[in-house]
Parts: structure tokens; sequence; C-alpha cells
């Protein structure tokens, strides 16, 4: 499981542009949390803004993928993906592909890298990392493929058909089985899960990576 996991997440590190995509969703970060810059105020003392929230107004969807990936037409599949409004289907060229779906979702982020990089300077912070930014979603999906040349389709299921509203049941279905598959969707509507987040820290040559 722990080398599904890290595959995972070195397929998408490329395309999220350096994020890093959570194995496991619903259980947020696996790393040890040592405080939060806003309560214990090195955020003020380093003239950092408070964080900014993007697509909150929005239930709109979004797609990741690995390199590897084309887009091809989910339509094709028929079945039960084929009727769904939320979908996708992709091919993979080689090696194991992996996707992330998700729905509602929200980008929470800290920008400010001339003062992260200040904090991080400061001698007491030595060692650590700062959460710079989190993508929150209140449905997912994320798939990692066994083997290159496989074809896969998913798409979010809502019944009443069509009517995506508090309420609703909504669950994501799939055309295959093999693969490291795990989705799950918060009926309220509220942006529970944190797929994807961005680490900074403090390199050797004094640059943040």
């Amino acid at each position: 499981m722990l080398n599904s996991a890290l595959s995972y997440v070195d397929l998408l590190r490329g395309p999220t542009g350096g994020l890093t995509a959570s194995w496991d969703p619903e259980k947020g970060t696996r790393f040890l949390k040592e405080g939060n810059i806003y309560m214990d105020g090195k955020a003020a003392e380093h003239g950092i803004p408070e964080p900014t929230e993007n697509g909150g107004d929005s239930e709109g969807e979004a797609w990741v993928t690995s390199e590897n990936t084309t887009r091809i037409d989910a339509s094709l599949f028929g079945g039960t993906v084929a009727q769904c409004e939320v979908k996708g289907a992709f091919k993979f060229s080689s090696g194991r592909g992996a996707v992330l779906a998700l729905k509602n979702t929200m980008i929470t982020s800290i920008e400010a890298p001339t003062a992260l990089k200040r904090v991080l300077e400061d001698p007491s912070m030595r060692g650590f990392c700062i959460v710079s930014e989190v993508h929150s979603c209140s449905s997912y999906a994320r798939w990692l493929t066994t083997s290159g040349g496989d074809s896969i389709a998913l798409g979010l299921r809502v019944e009443p058909s069509g009517v995506a509203a508090v309420g609703a049941t909504a669950t994501w279905v799939k055309n295959a089985t093999s693969g490291n598959f795990k989705s799950h969707v918060n009926k309220s509507g509220e942006r529970s899960f944190y797929p994807l987040y961005r680490l900074v820290l403090l390199s050797e040559e004094g640059t943040l990576t």
C-alpha cells in the first residue's frame, strides 16, 4: 500500500506544479503538525496576510492526471458513466497512471512567498515546512491504475438524475475494477476533503522549495 501511495504522489506532482496529492483525503495530511503560524504570532511578526480563498462561490469540477494520460470521450463507454453530468475517460500510454477528480473545489492559499521565507529563516523553524496551499472539495475520486495501456472512465452519478443539491444521493461510478480506487461524497455539500496541498520549506541554499 505504501508503494502505491508513493507512486500516486509522484505521478501527480509534476502535473499539479509541485503539489502533494493525499492518498487518503478523508484523513487529511499524515505529517506531524507542530503548530499554526497564525496562532503562535509568527504570521503577524513577519507580515503574512490571512489566507485567501478562491473558488468558494463555484461548484465546478477539476481533473488532474498523470503525464502519461490522454483524455478520451467518456460517452464511448456507454452505461452509467456516459449518463453522468460530471465524467471523464482516460487512456494511459505506459506504466501506471493516476487520475484525481474533484467536485465543488476551493483553493485556500498564503500568497506571500517573501514573508514565508522570512518565517522559515527563523532559527526556531529550522527543519520545518509550512502548508501554504490547500485544495478542499465536497466530493473526490482518485484512481491509480495497474499498468500502461489501460483505458478507464468514471463519473459522478446523482439521483434524482441531474439534481446536484443537498439531499440528493451522489456516488462515483467507474467502468473497471482494476487498480486502486477510492472516492467519497459529503452529502451535506461541505468541503471536508483535502486531496491536494502545497508544502514550502527552506533549502540548504536558502531558497523556497
